[in-house]
């Protein structure tokens, strides 16, 4: 008779599925300051590598993992997975930032060698690697524990597989709550003092009680300190530059928002004018704001007297306030407040501001709203905490000004689907609402960065976004009389106006170029090159991008991705880098570069020990290709299927925060619903065929209706949004749930010895999917991506109409 799972080993898949996907989130968000943001992907394919390699580890160690043993090595496991956990931490978090604030130290009083000082940063740098490796071993520790619980039962897979996926949905919300009040540190010691309990439950070792007591002592003292702003342990080093002197420091799933003094007191702008006196701005107190220790802004003292901020006017940013007459604007990404100060000193009768990162709103609506001049105290200034296209839409107000300046991170390269909160915003989708709600004479105002000849494929791109929201708004439009373009400081400001600007805009701009030497790029009646002329005229079609060496081509929501310019088939060509070198272009390589290192590495670590291991057990194998094909098609259809919806569903809800907590959440949950409600012993071979062909159906329907929605719903509250995105998913998320334990249950009667092979490779599979998909959407758009899901589950459809034949009672 097959052996029965315990209550305690319910609850210990729930432990280790519920830390797997808190750590792989607070380890993106940890890397993402520590590293770069490309991490950001990265850590769901270490997650899977982690977990495909203990998966592993147990097929190829059949003698050491027995079901009587099921108990010890989980214990085991767990108190490596916490002790790996801490150490990763303090290695990745804490440790290097002391090694680099010690070389900072010898090299202000004892004058050390740069060569000294050179190895103290590879000290530092090989601390973070060691971070990684351990988080790795964390990975591998959970896989073992899973895997055996999930394949040492059998006949109960399907329920321990609900529970280890209701437990990851569980996990994806309780880490946003946390996030709140706690920094990463403190719920990764939390997760820790866990995993040490269960394995203390498990057996019963001293030792590991003695080591439960001590995180649990780490996590009391860790999460106190944080509480009362004096962290122990914390990040002392971002992008491997020092993060000392903070004046404020908030973690949460957005990002790591930090506050430094800022020692220069002259005015800070974005592209000021060369026209501009310093010299009568003297002792501006200004404070950095810096998110995820790089890109940011600033907040400025301010006690009402404008005057002292009268440099405002000379930012090409604020162009459109001297053109026309503006009453309401709309500021999307408050920041610092500085665009708001820019709108009081032209006198504006009405400010809205949208600020979608709570960290930096409380920073300036609480923390330093003294300092910053308790703007949202003015009668005429309304400040949001929400993602802008959705307040946009969701309020019916028309604006003389919709004002974008410089929303980036430098995040949006990297972060694939999972962070789409910038990238959204650069869409013609998005122009299109944005133009719907300005009054007859209003403005589109967006500014980026440029560089004559060398950084302008922003400026192009923009461009090409213009036109193509102008002549959807209104066919048969003239673009070029609705776009100006102005230069200041490396600074690109393009107004899209929804009426032609008129000859009286023509003589009023010439004057304001004249006053404030702001350079006119582009206007109604001056061209700027070739490439230009041609996007602003309104007749670049899809031949003319592809002639270009990198894609400037308008960005949509299918294909939000506004940053990424090289074409994946071309990324070696040096043509490009010498015409838009540009930043944010130049992290593709780091992104390709880390899909071969991944891709490598799991081939090295999995692909090759699988290919020996088929080699020397070629007999056992025999027979099982259809169930190898489908454990295969299920791990890399479920991938990317989530990854692109998503995708998707996070540019209709706004919020990231809610891709996260919601689609996750939801998809993962009702898929262990739909494990659930597999039962093993009722199985008959029509249960495979209609189960797989309905998922089938059922994943085309929701890819036909998914768009229709968005477009339906997109103005209504967040609240109907959030309950149309779940009814949406639900119905899929139960059948593709249903994959896994049909597939166990067919393997279970002839190859139940390479369940944790099958196991393992449906981990490879998810490997592969998460680096892959990130690639595919940005190349060839989200709908693609989700539909390679559908295509590999209908390959699981087919296989399922022979697995069911497997079963003896057919």
């Amino acid at each position: 008779m097959a052996p029965a799972p315990k209550h305690l080993h319910y609850i210990a898949i729930s432990i280790f599925s519920f830390s797997a996907i808190v750590v792989q989130i607070l380890f993106s968000r940890i890397c993402s300051v520590v590293i770069y943001y490309h991490f950001a992907f990265a850590g769901i394919t270490f997650t899977m590598l982690g977990l495909t390699a203990g998966a592993l580890k147990v097929y190829t160690n059949p003698g050491r993992f027995t079901t009587e043993k099921v108990n010890a090595e989980c214990a085991i496991h767990a108190i490596t997975f916490a002790v790996a956990l801490v150490i990763g931490t303090l290695l990745l978090v804490d440790i290097p930032g002391r090694i680099l604030t010690l070389a900072e130290i010898y090299l202000n009083l004892w004058s050390i060698s740069t060569t000294g000082a050179c190895i103290m940063l590879g000290i530092a740098v090989m601390g973070i690697m060691l971070g990684v490796y351990g988080f790795i071993q964390a990975f591998i520790a959970c896989g073992v524990s899973v895997t055996l619980l999930l394949t040492y039962f059998p006949a109960y897979t399907s329920r321990l597989y609900a529970v280890d996926l209701a437990s990851a949905a569980l996990g994806c919300m309780l880490v946003i709550v946390g996030l709140k009040f706690l920094d990463p540190v403190s719920i990764l010691f939390l997760l820790a003092a866990m995993l040490s309990w269960l394995a203390w439950n498990l057996g019963k070792s001293t030792r590991t009680r003695n080591i439960m007591f001590a995180f649990c002592l780490l996590f009391g003292t860790q999460s106190l300190s944080y509480v009362v702003d004096a962290p122990i342990f914390k990040v002392r080093m971002g992008k491997f530059q020092l993060l000392n002197n903070l004046l404020f420091e908030r973690w949460n799933t957005y990002s790591h928002v930090a506050i430094y003094p800022k020692l220069e007191q002259e005015p800070f702008g974005w592209g000021l004018s060369p026209a501009l006196d310093r010299d009568k701005y003297p002792d501006n107190v200004q404070y950095f704001l810096k998110i995820d220790a790089d890109a940011g802004t600033v907040l400025t003292k301010f006690n009402g007297d404008f005057n002292k901020i009268g440099y405002l006017k000379y930012d090409v940013i604020n162009s459109a306030y001297h053109l026309r007459d503006i009453k309401h604007t709309a500021i999307i990404g408050v920041g610092g407040g500085r665009d708001v100060l820019s709108a009081l000193v032209f006198g504006t009768d009405k400010i809205t501001g949208i600020e979608i990162n709570p960290a930096i709103f409380e920073a300036l609506n609480k923390s330093f709203a003294n300092f910053t001049g308790n703007l949202s105290a003015y009668p005429n200034v309304k400040l949001y905490n929400a993602e802008a296209r959705s307040f946009i839409n969701s309020h019916h107000e028309s604006y003389d000004l919709v004002q974008i300046s410089l929303i980036d991170t430098w995040a949006t390269t990297a972060a694939g689907g999972l962070t789409l909160s910038e990238n959204k915003l650069y869409t013609v989708d998005a122009w299109k609402e944005f133009l719907n709600h300005l009054d007859k004479d209003g403005i589109l105002e967006v500014s980026r960065w440029y560089v004559t000849d060398e950084y302008n494929g922003e400026f192009y791109r923009m461009l090409s976004l213009a036109a193509a929201a102008l002549k959807e708004t209104e066919p048969g439009v003239d673009v070029r009389q609705h776009i100006i373009a102005l230069n200041a400081n490396n600074i690109v400001t393009l107004m899209v106006s929804k009426s032609p600007f008129t000859e009286g805009d023509m003589l009023k701009l010439k004057k304001i170029c004249q006053k404030y030497q702001f350079t006119p790029l582009l206007t109604p009646n001056k061209p700027y090159d070739d490439i230009a002329d041609k996007i602003a005229s309104g007749s670049a079609d899809q031949r003319f991008y592809d002639s270009l060496p990198l894609d400037v081509s308008p960005s949509v929501d299918d294909k939000p991705f506004f940053f990424n310019m090289y074409r994946m088939r071309n990324i070696m060509d040096n043509r490009s880098a010498g015409i838009f070198n540009i930043k944010n272009n130049n992290a593709i390589y780091v992104l390709f570069a880390l899909v071969i290192i991944t891709l490598g590495a799991f081939g090295y670590s999995v692909l090759w020990p699988l290919a020996k291991l088929y080699r020397l057990q070629r007999e056992q194998i025999a027979g099982s290709g259809g169930l190898i094909v489908y454990f295969i098609c299920i791990g890399l259809g479920f991938m990317f299927i989530e990854i692109s919806q998503m995708q998707r569903l996070t540019i209709f809800l706004g919020h990231p925060v809610y891709g996260l907590a919601v689609i996750l959440f939801t998809m993962l949950l009702f898929s262990g619903i739909g494990s659930y409600l597999v039962k093993s012993d009722t199985l008959r071979k029509s249960t495979y065929k209609i189960r797989s062909l309905l998922l089938c159906v059922l994943l085309l329907a929701t890819d036909f209706a998914t768009a229709p929605m968005m477009d339906m719903l997109r103005s209504y509250e967040t609240t109907i949004r959030i309950l149309s995105s779940v009814a949406l998913l639900i119905p899929i998320s139960l059948f593709m749930g249903m994959m896994f334990p049909l597939g166990v249950a067919a393997a279970e009667k002839k190859h139940a010895k390479l369940l944790p092979w099958f196991w393992a490779l449906n981990g490879v599979a998810s490997v592969f999917a998460s680096a892959i998909a990130v690639v595919i959407s940005m190349s060839y758009g989200i709908s693609a991506t989700y539909e390679m899901g559908v295509a590999f589950y209908v390959i699981c459809f087919l296989i399922s109409l022979q697995l069911g034949k497997k079963l003896s009672d057919i």
